[in-house]
């Protein structure tokens, strides 16, 4: 199972091709089973309100298309992930440890993309490129 950041989200919404694009078709012809959480869709729907609204529906149909696995952490969860990384993204850090999933595919560089996170996390943080090319068989 893979948990799916906000920038994968909104990358394939705006592009109908590229690795993120890829991943949810993956995820929807059955081949991955995708994880999110509450956060991550509030934000998603959030930017893409602001940034692009015609696209809105896009994300709002692959989301649905999906049938994400939607997880909520708990607090003792939570303060583990903001030990690891900013208060903000620790709610979707927490939710993919909460999920148990083995990776978590970004595309935030600044923030995720950091060995400590993925080693401290116990999930293998990576791109979406990376990981179509190194992970998926």
């Amino acid at each position: 199972m893979i948990f799916l950041d906000s920038s994968v989200w909104i990358a394939a919404t705006l592009s109908e091709r590229g690795a993120s694009a890829e991943i949810i078709e993956q995820i929807i012809s059955k081949e991955l089973k995708a994880i999110s959480s509450p956060d991550v869709f509030e934000e998603v729907t959030r930017n893409l309100n602001e940034k692009y609204p015609l696209k809105v529906q896009r994300f709002l149909d692959l989301f649905a298309s999906v049938h994400a696995v939607l997880v909520i952490p708990d607090k003792k969860t939570i303060l583990k992930a903001t030990e690891l990384i900013n208060v903000f993204d620790a709610l979707i850090l927490a939710a993919a440890m909460k999920s148990k999933c083995e990776f978590l595919i970004t595309l935030d560089r600044k923030h995720f993309l950091l060995p400590s996170i993925g080693a401290n996390s116990g999930i293998k943080i990576v791109p979406p490129g990376d990981f179509l090319k190194n992970y998926l068989r």
